[in-house]
Order: C-alpha cells, then sequence, then structure tokens
C-alpha cells in the first residue's frame, strides 16, 4: 500500500514520471498556454478572451486538484498500511 502511494503521489523534486508529477507538468503547461499572435484577433480577442482565460484555469486548477488528492492518498494508504502492519504484529495465532 505505501508503494501504491509512493507511486502515484507526486515527488518532492517534481521530476518523476508519476501521475501526480505528470498532473503538475500538465498543469503548468496548460496554465501558460496563450492562442500566440494573432491569436483571436482584434474582435476575437474582446469577443473570446475572458472565456479562454476562464476555461484555461478551471482545466489548470482540476489538475492541481487531481496532484493534490494524489499527495492525501499517499498519506492515507501510508496509514491504512501501518495499521495494517501493527495489528499482524500484535495478533498471535490462537494454540489448537
Amino acid at each position: 500500500m505505501q508503494k501504491l502511494g509512493s507511486d502515484l503521489a507526486p515527488s518532492p523534486e517534481g521530476g518523476s514520471s508519476s501521475p501526480g508529477d505528470q498532473f503538475a507538468k500538465a498543469e503548468n503547461a496548460i496554465r501558460h498556454a496563450t492562442p500566440g499572435f494573432p491569436g483571436f484577433g482584434l474582435v476575437g480577442t474582446v469577443a473570446f478572451e475572458g472565456a479562454y482565460d476562464s476555461a484555461r484555469n478551471n482545466a489548470a486548477d482540476y489538475l492541481k486538484h487531481a496532484k493534490n488528492q494524489l499527495s492525501r492518498w499517499q498519506q492515507q494508504l501510508a496509514e491504512g498500511a501501518k495499521v495494517i502492519k501493527d495489528a499482524e504484529a500484535s495478533s498471535t495465532p490462537k494454540e489448537l
């Protein structure tokens, strides 16, 4: 269980291929994405830029929350593994 949590969660240095690190990279790429020149054009900028920024930021926020959830899972899986390990250590088999 601990290994599963470690495999899913973002690493402290952020350079692994774990889902948590991949979510962080995708969030960063999306948050800084722009349509570039000429973008939506003069009229399109007025009409679409706000909607584009909102959609882009919402998508980046979803990835940020997903990454944070993986960090919480890591902690919960580690706690679950400790409970199982402690229960196993304190149990004694019945003698027949």
